[in-house]
């Protein structure tokens, strides 16, 4: 039953990003490899480095959906081309999974094999920042976690656990489940959904994943759970392109956005490969934009 869930969840979902299992994104020459032991598992991630530098670089983890993978990922977000010419380092782990293309993350109630295997993933991201911190030149103020769909679920989780490691996170198309532990810091979140998303209904519900998946809670939560964990005040509606932008007032731990991207689906918006993507809204623009004003504090914090 497992793999026929994930089996209908990957064809949904690459059609969904319009992604291709070949690494096809320029300038595709300067993306590597990796591997890194973890616990008793050999993990693998792809990493683009856009060359040496004089000083420490950001880091922008990107983690796919269920039922995707690295390269759909890379390919799906573009962040190569941002990453060149800003000056910061992409990384696309691979979840776990019984086969090439049907990976997951453990998000805690989600999703799959690794929810159902109780894979250790804070532990795996975890231990590949430390990695990258100390080979990679990469400034452990600057380390910032995006992810779409169960890696949106995964990149809450590991704000929620190891918010010392992580300044800021950009969840994409996921959810909170309800009933989350309070968060051991703040961290800096910037949430966007899509107002025409099946799969995760921004309205609360079951997951479109097939049986034994958790519901999900309604989007507001995930933004009322980051405003109450950054000691934020009230909010403001703003108009912004292609999108509905709430955003938190006077955050004392870290800021807050919420976007609700108007006729978007369950995909990656900016995507110009993906059928049921915005292109009103670039998520990867937006989403940098955000990240390269956080860096965390001596104290934990996350500074604008």
């Amino acid at each position: 039953m497992a793999a026929r869930i994930l089996l209908c969840l990957t064809v949904w979902l690459l059609a969904a990003a319009g992604a291709s299992p070949v690494v096809a994104q320029s300038p595709s020459e300067r993306v590597d490899q990796g591997v890194l032991r973890h616990g008793n598992a050999t993990r693998r991630y792809l990493i683009f480095d856009p060359g040496a530098a004089s000083t420490p670089r950001p880091l922008v983890i990107m983690l796919h959906g269920a039922g995707g993978d690295a390269n759909t990922a890379m390919s799906a977000s573009r962040f190569n081309a941002l990453a060149a010419r800003e000056g910061f380092v992409a990384v696309y782990p691979d979840g776990s999974g019984p086969g090439r293309g049907a990976h997951s993350w453990n998000a805690g109630p989600c999703c799959a094999f690794a929810k159902n295997n109780n894979v250790d993933d804070v532990g795996f991201i975890a231990a590949l920042i430390d990695d990258l911190v100390a080979r990679r030149n990469i400034d452990p103020a600057r380390v910032y976690v995006t992810g779409m769909s169960n890696g949106a679920m995964l990149a809450h989780r590991l704000a929620m656990e190891i918010p010392q490691k992580v300044a800021a996170i950009a969840p994409v198309a996921g959810a909170l489940f309800g009933g989350e532990p309070v968060a051991k810091g703040p961290v800096a979140a910037a949430i966007i959904i899509g107002d025409n998303d099946q799969v995760v209904p921004g309205g609360g519900g079951p997951l479109a994943m097939g049986r034994g998946e958790a519901r999900v809670a309604p989007a507001k939560r995930a933004h009322e759970y980051w405003a109450k964990a950054n000691g934020c005040g009230k909010s403001q509606n703003i108009r912004a392109k292609g999108a509905r932008l709430t955003e938190y007032k006077d955050c004392t731990g870290a800021p807050v956005l919420f976007y609700d991207v108007a006729k978007n689906g369950h995909a990656w918006p900016g995507n110009p490969a993906a059928r049921f993507a915005s292109q009103e809204f670039d998520a990867s623009q937006v989403i940098w934009d955000f990240f390269k004003r956080q860096t965390k504090g001596a104290a934990g914090r996350a500074s604008p």
